[in-house]
């Protein structure tokens, strides 16, 4: 029991930290991705995308703590679970977020803005960050599959040669393509979100590295996408095929596995539930500064870099805070708790 506790430590630890990376992530994107709102400096642009490079491990991590997770041994996993507990979830926070966004945005008339809210939702044009929403529903109707796989896969290897081919074929092949102009015409046509569920699951089974191999493989790829940010390769090192996420993924993934339990494990479990909820809502916010405000990092001048600090923490404090409000609702607190 000891044991399992500090697993879930570690792993609360690794969520909390997960979601505030893609907070401050989403601070500096929507910034850099809206060119015809923001006017950025070489600089400016330069500073935003390199925090957003120092988070893009977040990802990758919550998918491999979904695998970890769902797909450990003593887990039971059925259709039935996934089509009545896990799936309604994430549909339920979808169209409550639908149902949020278009209530701030107030457009259209009252009795058309839920029916608005809802052709967005269905066609997915609700928000940019929801499509890791709408990657776990599918992810839930094939977990059973994948489940059977890796249980009847005692000793690993042929999980080992499924990932490896995922990832020559669906993470280096296309960066190859990319960086050369050169067409390959092999390739496996499963997506990246399957290859990290497995990942998750074969690091969680494995002895960990140690703290010193990790860090050195997470200077390995900011060297390198220094590198590329310099020649004008960055995008395709960014991208969520990218080779190096699945290094710095992993390797923050196992630097995590090395932090102990501590006294206030209970409080931390607490925070943790908020997750799901401030990874839903906090683009509320972002918007609500960004574009009703008008207040950005960039608009105190060449303060910019301590800015967008400042504002990545308050959103953060603004989304776990609303998480938490949103918890105490009833209903809500079964969707986010």
């Amino acid at each position: 029991m000891a044991e399992k506790k500090e697993i879930y430590t570690w792993l609360s630890w690794l969520r909390i930290a997960a979601t505030v990376a893609v907070i401050f992530a989403h601070t500096c994107t929507t910034i850099v991705g809206n060119s015809d709102l923001f006017s950025l400096t070489t600089g400016e642009e330069s500073y935003l995308r390199a925090i957003h490079w120092l988070c893009m491990w977040a990802v990758p991590v919550f998918l491999m703590m979904t695998g970890a997770l769902m797909l450990r041994p003593e887990k039971k996993i059925s259709y039935e679970a996934c089509l009545k507990k896990y799936i309604p979830r994430i549909v339920a926070a979808l169209f409550l977020y639908g149902l949020l966004k278009s209530a701030i945005e107030a457009v259209g008339p009252p009795l058309q803005r839920p029916l608005s809210a809802l052709y967005k939702v269905l066609t997915g044009e609700c928000s940019a960050h929801l499509w890791y929403l709408y990657a776990l529903i599918g992810i839930y109707m094939i977990l059973p599959i994948l489940k059977a796989f890796v249980d009847s896969d005692r000793d690993g290897k042929g999980l080992l040669v499924v990932m490896l081919l995922m990832i020559i074929f669906d993470f280096v092949c296309p960066l190859v393509e990319e960086l050369t102009d050169v067409g390959i015409g092999f390739y496996i046509p499963v997506t990246y979100t399957v290859l990290y569920l497995l990942l998750g699951h074969y690091m969680m089974t494995r002895k960990k590295f140690s703290v010193k191999v990790d860090m050195a493989v997470i200077l390995l790829v900011g060297v390198t996408f220094g590198v590329a940010e310099r020649y004008g390769l960055s995008e395709a090192l960014l991208s969520h095929h990218s080779p190096l996420r699945v290094l710095i993924g992993a390797a923050v993934f196992d630097l995590f596995r090395h932090v102990r339990s501590g006294a206030n494990s209970e409080r931390l479990w607490r925070i943790d539930r908020l997750c799901f909820g401030a990874y839903l809502i906090h683009p509320l916010f972002i918007s609500f500064s960004y574009k009703f405000l008008g207040l950005t990092p960039v608009s105190f001048g060449t303060f910019y870099p301590f800015a967008t600090f400042g504002f990545g923490i308050a959103f953060c404090l603004c989304s776990f805070s609303g998480a938490w409000v949103m918890a105490r609702v009833p209903y809500l607190k079964k969707l986010f708790v």
